[in-house]
């Protein structure tokens, strides 16, 4: 089964869909999830595919051209459901699984940050206990604080 990304205009009386991309389930991932726009540009994530079955972090120009920019390998996070935010010239998301805590099986989800300098790098790895596992949704920015939630832990676990 594959998954693409549509464009559809916002006029109310415009019916036409266009498919920008369609996803192959592998090196370009499969299931993606929630759209940023920003600089003309779509960024997004997948929560499977990618060089190591993953997940990835993907860009889409208008012309309908996509590129990889971050494939998961588990140590750095695994299944990212929740879309990205920009933060400056970086790109920020959550990753469900994976992370640097390997006595946690799968991992308990990490932080990502995405620079064009730097390329990917792991913000933070959940622990599973008062910090919380599983994060879901996507973060937000209140004035300089990132804010996020996750699907267990926490408090007493």
């Amino acid at each position: 089964m594959a998954a693409t990304a549509l464009v559809v205009p916002l006029a109310a009386n415009s019916q036409t869909l266009t498919t920008l991309h369609a996803f192959t389930e592998s090196g370009d991932g499969s299931k993606p999830g929630a759209l940023l726009s920003a600089e003309g540009k779509l960024f997004g994530t997948t929560s499977a595919g990618g060089t190591a079955g993953r997940g990835t972090v993907f860009e889409i120009t208008a012309a309908g051209t996509e590129k990889v920019i971050h494939s998961f390998r588990r140590a750095d996070g695994a299944v990212p459901y929740a879309g990205v935010m920009k933060h400056g010239p970086n790109l920020i998301g959550t990753t469900v699984l994976g992370g640097a805590n390997p006595s946690a099986g799968p991992g308990c989800g990490s932080i990502f940050t995405i620079s064009p300098q730097a390329g990917e790098t792991v913000s933070y790895s959940f622990q599973g206990n008062g910090d919380g596992k599983l994060p879901e949704s996507e973060l937000i920015e209140v004035g300089d604080v990132l804010y996020g939630t996750t699907s267990l832990g926490g408090g007493n676990g």
